[in-house]
């Protein structure tokens, strides 16, 4: 099946801390002192309750995107990157050095997951059914593998038909994020899932949205320069 994480932005829950010089850390959730934490003076801090995120994007006034590393040490060897320690819910960035938190907007962004087929739970994030149609990943793969700018461009179709939320009793669609939220820009991964692994990753960028009465087509667009 076709699995698909959009990211979507979002502010620090607990703001962003320095650690080291020019390194800086915040967290996805909020988070909270456990009942036992004054007999037990030192326990670290519990998260809070929330859904869990998959930090896919770190953003600097919402433009300059950032490098995923993949660990600590790598953040801090690398000036614009940022590492995210999935336990935790933690995010370290290595900011530019003409640059703080304080002098501009710094946010990270989240993986909403959809799929071809059905509900599915990959590494505990929840991946709604809601694909109608998207790229092809191996005509794609091709493509992004040139050695020149592809200029490639795709469509990501989702069906946004609203349900009645069952709590509510409104009737309310999973998409309706798009309405208010701007994704232009933002990143949108592609993979092949087989139950078991996620492969073919490929990464587009959203170049615009389109609403129709039960659908919405994201245009997708590869602006890297290989």
């Amino acid at each position: 099946m076709i699995v698909a994480d959009i990211v979507r932005n979002e502010l620090y829950a607990t703001g962003l801390v320095p650690v080291e010089p020019f390194i800086w850390t915040g967290f996805t959730h909020r988070m909270e002192l456990p009942d036992a934490w004054p007999a037990t003076w030192g326990t670290t801090l519990l998260e809070a309750t929330g859904r869990r995120r998959k930090v896919l994007q770190v953003t600097r006034d919402y433009l300059t995107k950032y490098i995923m590393v993949d660990s600590y040490n790598d953040c801090v060897a690398q000036e614009g990157s940022f590492y995210f320690d999935r336990l935790l819910h933690q995010i370290w960035i290595h900011v530019e050095h003409e640059y703080t938190p304080f002098c501009a907007v710094i946010d990270y962004g989240y993986g909403f997951g959809v799929t071809s087929e059905s509900v599915e739970y990959i590494d505990d994030y929840e991946y709604l059914p809601l694909i109608v149609s998207a790229p092809d990943l191996e005509i794609s793969a091709d493509s992004i593998g040139a050695s020149k700018p592809t200029g490639m461009t795709a469509s990501l179709v989702l069906n946004s038909a609203e349900i009645v939320n069952e709590i509510t009793g409104v009737e309310e669609s999973p998409l309706d994020f798009l309405i208010t939220e701007s994704i232009f820009g933002n990143d949108v991964y592609l993979y092949s899932y087989d139950k078991v692994t996620l492969a073919d990753i490929m990464r587009l960028y959203v170049d615009g949205l389109e609403f129709g009465l039960s659908e919405v087509t994201l245009n997708l667009e590869d602006r890297r320069w290989v």
